[in-house]
């Protein structure tokens, strides 16, 4: 089919089903579909997929595949290979971006690789296969969502009965200061550096950093993929060893961020817990743990991209806050 005959078919299709603007119904299917053409790296491609209430596209069957293999020349520069929702977890297994398991995949020959950086996906665009990619490298991205719900009300009189349509709409909230993640549906909180009467960093060890969520009807982030890994190591990016005047002695020692994982096994997955109790499907395998508490760190001046373990009396500048998205904040 060419791409004139595709733009035809897909202004019909447009007539049958009703999306929001910009986005084309996947016929059959019940979906929505984004082909975005701005190239940027897989987080913010899923923040903006979360923005039109989307995710990163769920591609569940070979048709909905086909469809959006014949949207890419529509939509996204020749060439140029989309991410997709689809990604690798701790234990090498691939998922959907919200976590689920893949009911359906097209890896090309040899796909998907292992590496240490392919955690993420993307379809060739002349083949509609997938391969695996890094997540960092900016691209195009596909969105997808189910169309807005319907509920049905039925009223009965002596005479006749009328079906009432009502369109039930989602809009994910968050706290200021929150940042959302659609995937997840949650919100996230960097308490970030802070300072004493000294003009040094407050230090918080895990219980204390645990307690502090608590206070405010969170917890500790709790990590499922690696989409959810990289919000973490986006929230705390920071440069310490460039500021001056120097806030404490060797801050690239204290800059980690407390998560909620803490675990007397090996760090595998299935093994340890979270302090909100979801279990533990998913480990960053970046470093071998020594102690059984985890924080992450994201300083590139301290050269630092990693889990780490410390005892639960270590004591580090910032933690990060996870809760679900419309859970009023506790002030």
């Amino acid at each position: 089919m060419n791409y004139f005959l595709k733009f035809l078919f897909i202004g019909f299709i447009q007539h049958i089903l009703s999306c929001p603007d910009g986005s084309y119904p996947i016929v059959n299917d019940d979906e929505c579909l984004w082909a975005i053409g701005d190239s940027i790296p897989y987080l913010p491609a899923t923040h903006w997929c979360a923005s039109l209430g989307a995710m990163t596209a769920k591609i569940r069957n070979i048709y909905e595949n086909q469809f959006i293999f014949a949207m890419i020349p529509l939509e996204i520069n020749a060439g140029l290979t989309p991410y997709i929702g689809v990604e690798r977890a701790g234990n090498n297994t691939w998922s959907y971006a919200d976590g689920s398991p893949l009911i359906y995949a097209n890896w090309a020959t040899n796909e998907p690789q292992l590496t240490n950086t392919s955690f993420c996906a993307v379809m060739n665009p002349d083949t509609a296969k997938w391969y695996s990619a890094d997540c960092s490298t900016p691209r195009p991205f596909i969105c997808t969502a189910v169309q807005p719900n319907t509920t049905t009300t039925t009223t009965t009189t002596a005479t006749t009965t009328t079906t009432l349509q009502t369109t039930a709409h989602s809009t994910p909230t968050c706290s200021e200061g929150w940042t959302y993640y659609g995937n997840t549906d949650s919100c996230y909180y960097l308490h970030n550096f802070t300072f004493d009467n000294q003009d040094t960093w407050k230090l918080y060890d895990f219980q204390i950093a645990e307690g502090q969520c608590q206070i405010m009807g969170a917890h500790l982030i709790s990590i499922h993929s690696a989409g959810e890994d990289a919000i973490a190591y986006e929230l705390l990016m920071s440069n310490v060893d460039y500021i001056r005047p120097v806030p404490i002695e060797n801050p690239c020692a204290y800059q980690w961020g407390w998560i909620g994982y803490y675990n007397w096994g090996n760090g595998e997955k299935g093994q340890g817990n979270w302090t909100d109790g979801s279990p533990v499907d998913y480990i960053d395998r970046t470093s071998f743990p020594r102690y059984h508490y985890r924080m992450i760190g994201n300083d590139p001046s301290c050269g630092i991209r990693t889990w780490s373990s410390a005892t639960a009396y270590a004591k580090f500048a910032r933690f990060i806050c996870k809760m679900p998205a419309g859970r009023k904040l506790i002030e």
